[in-house]
């Protein structure tokens, strides 16, 4: 989450809705196979190196993360975006300032006994 402000937004503000969902029992996909990691999946007008999106889950016994990243995912989470050359080092395949964040998930079939 942002901790210094940006723009007129302070960081309580633009933190607010993932920090309701947090105290929900809710945890970060992204962050929890990543702890200690400031990813940054897209740029945004709050924010001065950028923001990560979420996929947002509560554990339950039938539910394993397995993987959590940004796509491509050999550039570390925490690049920064540049307009001249995107995230990497083949701007046709990461000039676009948002990296899609994918996430696999098992799960196990629930057996209900009569």
């Amino acid at each position: 989450l942002e901790k210094e402000p940006s723009g007129r937004y302070p960081p309580e503000m633009v933190n607010r809705p993932v920090t309701m969902a947090f105290e929900q029992g809710f945890a970060s996909a992204l962050h929890a196979r990543h702890p200690g990691v400031r990813p940054i999946s897209h740029t945004c007008s709050y924010a001065q190196d950028g923001c990560a999106d979420y996929v947002l889950f509560r554990g339950h016994s039938g539910l394993q993360l397995q993987e959590a990243f940004l796509h491509p995912n050999d550039l570390p989470l925490d690049v920064p975006w540049s307009s001249s050359t995107g995230w990497g080092d083949d701007a046709q395949a990461t000039l676009s300032d948002h990296r899609p964040l994918v996430v696999d998930f098992s799960i196990a079939a629930a057996h209900n006994k009569l």
